[in-house]
């Protein structure tokens, strides 16, 4: 207790009974309970002021958890919605990619139905050879061509010379009656003998020159089917080799064709593949397949 109410506490129990002073102690108890419990007050004040503050800062820490937790499930669900559809892809990628595998099988057995290579030379080869035996073989026709159109001029003119023997023959054989007769109306010492021995040598003359005539013409008639038979025989080897030569050209043709056809889809089918493989090459290197 201070001193100055010490001070007045003595002079005021000087004067008061002792009722008063019961009543003072009283009194001084009760301020002592006041501030001791405004003490207490404040302190739970103060307590209370602290729990709320850590209740508002564990219900922030809980909502920031709850935040969390919600975009935790929301990046799962979104994670496990792109590995569906990662899965998804893969698998459409495996079905493309057996797709492709049956497809090169079967272009694998297309291939074998395929001339091989050294049939696709030998006909090559025959077909070059074919070409060579055409030439050769219209070489050989226009020769013949040649030697029967000279035949047939050597024809023409010996043609000519027989029939200009024959009409000199015959001429000579004209002027020896001529002569004859003009030498009997002259009443000359020819006698009838003399003219039947000349009539004789014309008619020998002219008989010999006709079996010559018919001997070469028979000979030129020979040499001219012979050169027609050449010819013919010539002609249908070229129209055989002709028809081989556009079977040969037709079947080239068709092989070059179909390969081109089919290296191109194959080139193609190569790229697919090649494509597939390379996105399930990068697919397989994800990580969360590893996961």
């Amino acid at each position: 207790m201070p001193m100055t109410q010490m001070s007045e506490f003595s002079e005021f129990s000087e004067f008061a009974g002792d009722d008063a002073l019961q009543t003072l102690h009283v009194i001084q108890n009760l301020q002592l309970k006041l501030r001791k419990a405004s003490h207490e007050v404040q302190i739970h004040r103060q307590s209370a002021a602290k729990a709320e503050a850590a209740l508002q800062s564990q219900a922030m820490r809980h909502l920031s958890q709850a935040e969390l937790q919600q975009e935790s499930m929301l990046s799962l669900q979104e994670a496990f919605q792109e590995r569906d559809a990662e899965c998804v892809y893969t698998e459409r990628l495996i079905s493309e990619l057996q797709a492709f595998q049956s497809e090169l099988l079967v272009n694998e057995q297309n291939e074998r139905a395929f001339v091989h290579r050294e049939q696709h030379e030998f006909l090559q080869s025959e077909f070059e050879t074919l070409q060579d035996e055409m030439q050769t073989a219209a070489e050989s026709n226009a020769a013949v061509a040649r030697t029967l159109e000279e035949t047939k001029e050597a024809k023409r003119r010996r043609d000519e010379l027989i029939i200009d023997k024959i009409n000199e023959t015959r001429e000579m054989h004209w002027q020896s009656q001529r002569n004859a007769l003009e030498a009997k109306r002259r009443g000359n010492a020819v006698s009838s003998r003399a003219v039947a021995e000349e009539q004789l040598r014309a008619s020998r003359a002219q008989k010999s020159c006709a079996q010559l005539l018919t001997n070469q013409k028979a000979d030129f008639e020979a040499q001219l089917d012979e050169a027609y038979r050449q010819s013919a025989s010539i002609e249908q080897r070229m129209e055989g080799l002709r028809e081989r030569n556009r079977q040969l050209e037709l079947q080239m043709t068709k092989e070059k064709t179909e390969f081109e056809k089919q290296k191109k889809e194959m080139v193609q089918k190569l790229r697919k593949q090649s494509a597939a493989f390379r996105t399930f090459s990068n697919l397989l290197d994800e990580p969360w397949l590893d996961a």
